[in-house]
């Protein structure tokens, strides 16, 4: 075998482990109704916040990043009007469909984060008030230990400004998700 063609094979050998999925998360997504093809990625960890942006074709998109740790990523949409927020870390394959005009019914799938608040909004999206509270309050209980409770008691209960109920809540809360950044941001919102 000659030097080129094993440089060549060391070369290709190289490009395909610097392609590992688990060095990177994608997204990938068909969002309809889109007022603008430009979309934007914002990241956001404990350190930095990395905003990117994509073009989206016929409203078809993919991204790719990287975060070792699950992070919230929110997409703005169009005109940064419409938004929705995706969790990810290295090694997940997020899906993200629907359409703009409705960012709340767009799902979300490709971790037990998303698809646990991608099922808890299609279950309710049509229960009434007090029945989305008492699920909510469910869902925490059924999931303590997953962010997924955490961003339930951010879009679902803060808004009751109980702050009595808002910290038992909180106190239900175990590890992992004791130690998310979102934890710590709740616990100071209710403390004030």
């Amino acid at each position: 075998m000659k030097f080129g063609q094993v440089l060549y094979i060391i070369l290709f050998a190289l490009f395909l482990f610097s392609c590992n999925s688990e060095k990177n998360y994608t997204v990938k997504g068909n969002i309809s109704e889109l007022s603008s093809s430009v979309l934007y990625f914002v990241a956001v960890s404990k350190n930095e916040t990395q905003v990117d942006t994509v073009i989206a074709k016929n409203g078809e998109f993919f991204y790719k990043a990287v975060s070792d740790s699950i992070q919230p990523v929110i997409l703005y949409m169009g005109e940064g009007y419409s938004w929705i927020t995706l969790w990810a870390k290295n090694g997940d394959k997020i899906n993200v469909s629907g359409s703009a005009e409705h960012p709340e019914l767009i799902e979300i799938y490709g971790n037990e984060i998303n698809d646990l608040l991608t099922n808890f909004k299609q279950e309710n999206k049509e229960a009434p008030k007090d029945s989305v509270i008492f699920r909510a309050e469910n869902f925490i209980q059924q999931h303590p230990a997953s962010i997924a409770s955490l961003v339930v008691i951010q879009d679902y209960l803060m808004e009751t400004e109980d702050t009595t109920a808002l910290k038992i809540y909180l106190s239900e809360i175990e590890s992992p998700a004791k130690e998310d950044l979102l934890y710590t941001r709740l616990t100071t919102a209710i403390s004030r």
